[in-house]
């Protein structure tokens, strides 16, 4: 089983911006109108109270607890409220929950060999957690490569090598910038840049969402007001 809203940002690896970059997944869907709610798998409060204050209409959750953890992700599929979970690192058992029931596992890999050998090893998991019916799911495990400095050709190498071991990859690398990594003291997205940098930085990540995320989460959501309701009633009489 999967859940086609839920989308997963995961690595057995800490440091790798994978919670920077669930905020700012979340930040992005709910500017394009879709109903989002984030999960943090760690429990961690930081991460929630960066939330709290860069997007107060992000409703969120952070919990250790497994079955506390699998009633909400069931619940928000039925109610089809795009989640996106920030998975613990490692491969404890909210991960493994999360990995089985994702339409989309995503992976920031920084370059460097620990990285590409942990990244491998979540994409085995996530194989194992598919089941031997699901196997054709595999491409909905996307890696992409994140803060390389620019100037680097190591980014390539890094994307070569996961691509070589089978594992999908992103076009899009995403850059060290300062104001991605600035976001959670600043409380801010980046989204919320006036500056050259942060448009940027911005635009870079957007770029990585429309390529990794399913197209249907690509595009604006318009909510029909009441107004719009009324007035379809009436062409409808």
């Amino acid at each position: 089983m999967h859940f086609t809203m839920l989308i997963t940002f995961a690595s057995e690896k800490g440091g790798v911006g994978k919670t920077t970059t669930a905020v700012h997944a979340a930040a992005y869907l709910a500017d394009l109108g879709h109903d989002v709610a984030f999960f943090a798998g760690d429990g961690r409060r930081s991460t929630i109270e960066w939330l709290e204050a860069a997007r107060p209409d992000i409703p969120h959750l952070a919990t250790t607890d497994l079955d506390y953890a699998t009633e909400v992700v069931d619940k928000m599929n039925e109610a089809g409220i795009t989640m996106v979970a920030d998975a613990p690192p490692g491969l404890g058992p909210i991960p493994l929950l999360l990995l089985s029931r994702s339409a989309r596992v995503i992976v920031p890999t920084a370059p460097g060999l620990l990285d590409l050998a942990e990244t491998h090893r979540t994409f085995a998991a996530f194989c194992k957690a598919l089941g031997p019916d699901q196997q054709h799911r595999a491409g909905d495990f996307i890696a992409f490569v994140n803060r390389f400095e620019k100037g680097n050709r190591n980014h390539e190498e890094t994307a070569g090598v996961l691509a070589h071991w089978g594992v999908r990859t992103a076009k899009t690398h995403v850059c060290y910038r300062r104001p991605v990594n600035n976001a959670p003291m600043l409380r801010a997205t980046v989204f919320d840049a006036t500056d050259r940098f942060g448009k940027e930085a911005a635009a870079e990540l957007r770029e990585l969402f429309t390529e990794t995320f399913p197209k249907e989460l690509t595009r604006p959501v318009t909510h029909e007001t009441t107004d719009d309701h009324d007035q379809q009633q009436k062409q409808a009489a």
